[in-house]
């Protein structure tokens, strides 16, 4: 979890606006369109606190809910978005009555398996204003969300064009569209660059930057340029000393390859290549630290296959259609236990070698 913008104190008597999204590039992408665009509608100065986490779940979204309401008390003027991750639980929205009830939450989303509707259906609260749709990203949704309110003038806005086709490259890289596009097309090669820039210098650094320079795009684009450079020869390299490590299994007539300690940030692009070569329907990627990552073909739904996953794991699970995750095992029984099979190998040690061994635990 990553505070990425807290207003100085003298704003602090000014209406709130607080931002908690997706530490991927789409969600603070987001981020940067609803704090340009919010701005642009109003004629005061807002005090603002924008969280990032790259956990999506909605018990990461209630943590950071509590954060910015411990940084921030939240009244009847001020607003929260919730964008391009997993909203509050219907449980904690009951729990925390009083406090969400002062203030309107906006929750922007594109995921299938985050249940559009629920909150109208479950939930008496008037202020939460759900606003999805599974056809954008989190970025140009919350683009198409000012463009859509009555007193949003897009002319207020500097690089207003800029800004709009910059959402809908980050949008071709994050709901995978640019893998559907010819392959010297100049919108894939953008999908593709946004992908490196985030994996080379992180979204942290995106958002910086954008902040830094109000999107001004052309010092960014040169960044992207070296960015995609160096990921494009790292994962050549990768992707082919890791080409055969896959265990293969079928699961309901589909082909599974799965992999394990695979290289996060190339996930994506290898999986890709494996779907594109027909080798597989599903590819998986199981990483050490407790989490199970799919990619699949466009018929096959793994966002439903992470969902029913999670709800068996008892922790969460969900995603896209064709890219989706689920959280097997909480981290801390991951390191657990890998430090008891240690602990247990070199009592085993001690005991051979008649080496002394000490255990300080209590």
């Amino acid at each position: 979890m990553d505070i990425l913008r807290l207003s100085e104190k003298k704003f602090m008597k000014q209406p709130k606006r607080i931002i908690l999204t997706h530490g991927d590039a789409d969600g603070l992408v987001a981020a940067k369109v609803i704090e340009k665009c919010e701005s642009s509608i109003s004629n005061c100065e807002f005090c603002w606190l924008v969280i990032s986490s790259m956990n999506p779940s909605s018990d990461e979204t209630e943590r950071m809910f509590d954060r910015a309401v411990d940084i921030l008390p939240i009244g009847i003027k001020d607003r929260i978005y919730i964008v391009d991750r997993a909203m509050l639980s219907k449980e904690y929205v009951e729990k925390k009555k009083k406090t969400l009830e002062r203030t309107e939450i906006i929750y922007i989303d594109h995921h299938l398996t985050n249940k559009p509707g629920l909150y109208k259906e479950e939930i008496d609260l008037k202020n939460i204003i759900n606003y999805w749709d599974d056809s954008e990203s989190g970025a140009t949704l919350s683009l198409r969300w000012f463009e859509e309110l009555q007193n949003f003038d897009s002319e207020k806005i500097s690089n207003f064009e800029k800004i709009k086709e910059f959402t809908n490259i980050v949008k071709l890289w994050d709901i995978f569209q640019w893998a559907k596009l010819p392959e010297d097309s100049l919108e894939r090669r953008g999908a593709l660059m946004v992908n490196a820039f985030e994996k080379i210098f992180s979204p942290k650094f995106l958002y910086k930057k954008l902040s830094e320079r109000d999107f001004e795009l052309d010092k960014i684009e040169e960044l992207m340029e070296i960015a995609f450079e160096i990921y494009n020869e790292d994962y050549n390299r990768y992707a082919k000393g890791n080409m055969n490590r896959s265990f293969d299994y079928k699961y309901d007539g589909k082909y599974l390859k799965i992999f394990y300690g695979f290289e996060r940030k190339y996930q994506s692009l290898f999986s890709h290549d494996i779907l594109s070569r027909d080798e597989a329907d599903i590819v998986v990627f199981i990483n050490p630290y407790g989490t199970v990552s799919f990619r699949s073909r466009e018929d096959i739904d793994v966002g439903d296959i992470a969902k029913s996953l999670g709800e068996i794991s008892k922790l969460s699970g969900g995603g896209h259609k064709t890219a989706a995750n689920y959280k097997m095992i909480e981290q801390e029984k991951v390191v657990h236990s890998m430090v008891e099979k240690f602990v247990e190998d070199l009592k085993i040690l001690a005991e051979k070698e008649n080496k002394e061994f000490v255990d300080y635990r209590f």
